[in-house]
């Protein structure tokens, strides 16, 4: 025999404070005893437990008479239900307080929305004026909105968990009590996030331009989550206001029901966010993922009119300044010496916490010489240039350099260079190609008169220093010599008199990259002192890559090694070489009496047109800086390579000139093809020693042709240079410092 079972279950109602002060709640239990088979209807008295009420019939489906199915068919009817007076009062006031919420938030959303939509109209309207169409700024006010929206989600996460159900309870307690008016205390948080979003958008919509843009955007973004916000989380999950069809969306219903676990003893009040899922952020956080290049590449293009530059070096910085910050004045006219010099001495103050940049603006900055400080950065920012004083009493006088014993131009001390330093560390001079110009017509023409009584003063010098960097700059009309590493436009008139382009000197550890110079003198010449005084000084040039060099000089060569090399020059590595009207490629240029040595030299890949030499070397250039240097140190010229070599329109194959009893040996020059239409090409060879290989034309007899193809060495090791990785460095246009 069956027993049916029929209960009625209610629930009570209760309420969740999330707060860890709040007790949970005791479950209740609902004890059942057996029940008895009977053959009569049998009436069970209900039991009232907290928090349920049960009833319970049990019968014999086999009992059942007439009677009791015309009771079932003709239920008797109900009593009228009667509310109470204060119940009635009650459900008054509650249907009150949501009508006066739903004109609050009609109200609220018209209005915000018809602003919003002019707002936009008119931002848009003034972008269009003239034209032309402002992509960028356009793109970046769209894509920063739907990011603020976006965005507002995830702090609205954060801050419901971190704020409001922690330092901030006492405000949002209020939405977790029974509501009192139609207003809570934790609606103070729209108005508070409200205050950026129309700071923005005011800001935008009275601005123009891409960065006034971007804030309109970002305060569109927040407006529209705000209004979101309010019709999802107080009218369709709190039903403060009805919705309409918006409760009929599925995936806000699901919302809405996510939500709801949040006032519920569920999973400890969780989730915190609204519109988005835990596969929701997910999917968010994988996209964000692989569209972060793409981020960076957007943000790179709106730099530029953010002004906030990023920039290769070896070490970023903590302080930004800019030189119209201390008085300088970028017209081409006022003298702004003493303005970098207080900027470089204030900023210099920064060196032990972080290092400090100082930006020289577009604009032409007349100055006199400039003495750098450690941990420091000078930027010269597109269509900015330094400008060389040509008025003498600006340039500081310096004493002669202790290798050389005395000056090139003049016995007597030299000028101090425009860019100068000394026992410096931490130290990059750079920018977005900004020129550096040093007026170097004014020293010339001293220098044909011969009117110079100390010798001339170089475009940048840095002496007894480590870690330096000068890359991404255009240098012009040096009055003398310049010093560089990576990616510098180096212009010279090609009969301006010793314009050497870079001058490695007593050098360590140096790396020279991607360089395009033009030149009166050597692209690049590496010294080490100057006979008896080099020796004496003993600091060598060594451990130097050069890689992807462009150079032009007609009368001079693209790589000299010396003739200054009495301290000696040593693994010198070049690649990836190309010299158009240049007298010649590489050139060992000694005397008898510089001593010192010239060794373990590796060039590979050269590509040149219209030369005079291939392959220079000579023993004899024989200037002395007095008459007292020794005739019997003489230099030791060994281990020189060169491979794979193109040549084209050339008049001499090569010209190597040893010193007689001291012959320039180990030598070593395979793949290499000379070409120079029907003019036999020759090549004078005296007091050297070594072999090629695979060489057109045929070498001369000093070097000998390998039976068996060899490939002149080159290192597969790397220089401590080469581990130096440059960093990616910004700064924004507000200097703070």
């Amino acid at each position: 025999m069956a027993v049916g079972l029929s209960a009625a279950i209610t629930l009570k109602p209760f309420l969740r404070y999330h707060h860890p002060h709040f007790p949970k709640p005791i479950p209740a239990t609902l004890p059942f005893s057996p029940l008895r088979n009977s053959h009569h209807t049998t009436f069970l008295k209900t039991q009232k437990l907290s928090p349920f009420t049960v009833s319970v019939l049990t019968q014999d489906p086999k009992k059942s008479t007439h009677m009791e199915i015309e009771d079932q068919e003709q239920p008797s009817p109900s009593p009228p239900q009667v509310l109470s007076p204060k119940l009635a009062e009650k459900l008054a006031r509650k249907e009150s307080e949501r009508f006066t919420y739903l004109v609050a938030a009609v109200m609220s959303s018209f209005g915000v929305t018809s602003m919003a939509v002019l707002a936009v109209y008119y931002r848009f309207a003034w972008q269009m004026e003239g034209g032309e169409v402002p992509w960028s700024e356009m793109f970046g006010t769209f894509a920063l909105s739907v990011g603020a929206a976006v965005g507002m989600e995830f702090w609205a996460r954060w801050a419901h968990k971190a704020l409001w159900h922690a330092s901030l309870w006492h405000m949002h307690e209020s939405h977790h009590r029974p509501r009192e008016g139609p207003f809570e205390l934790n609606d103070v948080f729209a108005i508070i996030n409200a205050v950026p979003a129309i700071a923005l958008l005011s800001y935008g919509f009275f601005h123009k331009g891409l960065f006034p843009g971007l804030c309109f955007g970002a305060g569109l973004g927040i407006t529209v989550f705000g209004m979101a916000y309010m019709f999802v989380h107080d009218g369709l999950v709190h039903k403060r206001f009805p919705v309409g069809p918006i409760a009929n969306v599925p995936y806000l219903r699901r919302v809405a029901s996510a939500h709801q676990l949040h006032h519920s003893e569920k999973f400890d009040g969780v989730p915190y966010g609204l519109f988005m899922g835990p596969k929701v952020v997910g999917v968010i956080f994988t996209v964000l993922l692989l569209g972060l290049q793409g981020v960076r590449i957007v943000e790179c293009k709106v730099a530029k009119e953010l002004d906030c530059l990023e920039y290769p070096a070896i070490s970023c910085r903590k302080h930004t300044a800019f030189l119209t910050d201390f008085g300088g004045v970028g017209d081409g006219k006022t003298s702004n010496t003493k303005a970098f010099q207080y900027a470089i001495s204030n900023l210099s103050h920064y060196a032990s916490d972080g290092g400090a940049l100082l930006v020289v603006p577009p604009g032409t900055w007349l100055t006199g010489s400039l003495n750098l400080t450690s941990h420091f950065t000078l930027f010269l920012q597109s269509e900015a240039t330094i400008l060389a004083s040509q008025d003498e009493s600006e340039w500081p006088t310096l004493a002669v350099l202790p290798s050389y014993g005395r000056g090139r131009d003049a016995p007597d001390g030299r000028f101090s260079s425009l860019i100068f330093g000394t026992n410096l560390t931490d130290v990059v001079i750079t920018g977005y190609n900004g020129t550096i110009d040093g007026q170097g017509c004014y020293w010339w023409d001293k220098f044909h008169k011969g009117e110079l009584k100390l010798t001339r003063p170089y475009t940048i010098e840095i002496m007894f220093s480590n870690h330096i960097q000068i890359s991404n700059l255009t240098l012009i009309n040096s009055p003398s010599c310049d010093i560089i590493i990576q990616g510098l436009t180096i212009l010279a008139p090609i009969d301006s008199p010793n314009t050497d382009g870079i001058n490695p000197d007593s050098c360590t550890n140096t790396r020279i990259e991607d360089c395009y110079i033009v030149s009166g003198d050597d692209c690049i010449a590496i010294k080490s002192g100057w006979d008896e005084y080099g020796i004496k000084f003993r600091m060598p040039s060594q451990h130097i890559i050069i890689r992807r060099l462009e150079c032009v000089s007609p009368d001079s060569a693209m790589i000299a090694l010396g003739s200054e090399m009495s301290g000696g020059i040593q693994d010198v590595r070049a690649e990836d070489l190309t010299a158009i009207n240049t007298e010649s490629a590489v050139r060992i240029k000694t005397a008898v009496g510089r001593g010192g040595y010239v060794k373990d030299i590796f060039v590979k890949g050269m590509n040149l047109k219209t030369m005079k030499y291939v392959f220079w070397m000579t023993g004899s250039y024989g200037s002395h800086p007095d008459p007292d240097f020794d005739p019997k140190a003489l230099p030791n010229i060994s281990g020189i390579n060169y491979r794979d070599v193109f040549a084209d329109n050339v008049t001499y194959s090569a010209r190597l000139d040893g010193i007689a009893n001291d012959p320039f040996t180990g030598i070593c020059i395979s793949n290499v093809t000379i070409h120079s239409g029907d003019k036999k090409l020759q090549w004078n060879c005296t007091d050297v020693e070594g072999v090629t290989s695979n060489v057109y034309p045929r070498p001369c007899e000093l070097l000998p042709e390998k039976k068996e193809k060899i490939e002149c060495p080159y290192p597969d090791d790397k220089v401590p240079i080469e581990s130096v990785q440059l960093k990616t460095c910004s700064f924004k246009s507000v200097s703070f410092f």
